[in-house]
């Protein structure tokens, strides 16, 4: 099955969602991510990616914060699905965004002050945005990345954003 078909599958009927995201090849990622696992809005992981469009990435460690070495769990509950139509684009987020938090998490390894939160959510947007696949994704998705990117860009001042990816 093609991966259009295959994500179109995944969209409309849940019971797919877990076999497409197992299939989705992680890459370079994979050093970084230990699952990708489709939850419930409705259920308890699923607060936690309630408020981050449907995608976020978490080191489940009791201290709370990224531990140097450790890799991280993607959780994707519906809202993804439904509002992305494109494969392409649900892929763009899901590896140049949420893996490129989970690379800083397995590089850095530590609790992250709001200002470097800030800064390396400006760092996965500009990956998200360097890394889109501007043949197969969306209008609306490479607008929305840009806007984001942009938007991110220009709040921290960034000036030089390959400077600023060497720094983090």
């Amino acid at each position: 099955m093609k991966i259009e078909e295959f994500y179109q599958k995944a969209r409309v009927i849940p019971s797919f969602r877990q076999a497409f995201l197992d299939g989705i090849d992680l890459g370079e990622y994979e050093r970084y991510i230990s699952r990708v696992k489709y939850i419930s809005e409705k259920s308890l992981l699923g607060i936690l990616v309630k408020d981050s469009g449907g995608m976020g990435n978490f080191q489940l460690n009791p201290l709370g914060w990224f531990m140097k070495g450790i890799k991280s769990l993607v959780l994707v509950d519906e809202k993804p699905f439904s509002q992305l139509e494109n494969p392409y684009d649900f892929i763009g987020c899901l590896l140049y965004h949420e893996g490129d938090h989970a690379k800083q998490g397995f590089e850095r390894g530590q609790r992250l002050t709001r200002r470097e939160r800030e800064f390396f959510e400006a760092l996965a947007w500009t990956n998200q945005y360097r890394n889109m696949d501007f043949e197969r994704c969306s209008k609306d998705y490479k607008a929305l990345v840009f806007r984001e990117f942009s938007r991110r860009a220009k709040f921290l001042q960034l000036t030089d954003l390959d400077e600023a990816q060497s720094l983090a």
